[in-house]
């Protein structure tokens, strides 16, 4: 988190709800804060409360391409605002 605070999205980022910043904090795990930063559509998405374009716009990039299953998921907790929907099998 401490670099997220730190990053441009930052007020998008603390707006959103808990499993959708787990989102967020994995794939700045995965591909660093610029990575996400780069999402410009995904972010306009998000601030326009369209989390169905948002997980259209993960699906369509290269880190989609590169981690086909994670980032899927990734996208359907985005879409859906449900981290138990989507992970609950790993939650257990």
């Amino acid at each position: 988190y401490t670099y997220i605070s730190q990053s441009s999205f930052i007020d998008l980022y603390e707006e959103l709800s808990n499993d959708r910043q787990i989102i967020i904090e994995s794939m700045a795990y995965q591909m660093g804060i610029a990575g996400v930063a780069g999402f410009h559509q995904m972010w306009k998405d998000i601030k326009d409360g369209d989390f169905r374009g948002a997980a259209n716009e993960m699906r369509d990039s290269l880190w989609y391409t590169q981690t086909p299953e994670r980032a899927e998921r990734h996208a359907q907790v985005m879409e859906w605002g449900d981290l138990k929907q989507v992970y609950g099998s790993y939650l257990s």
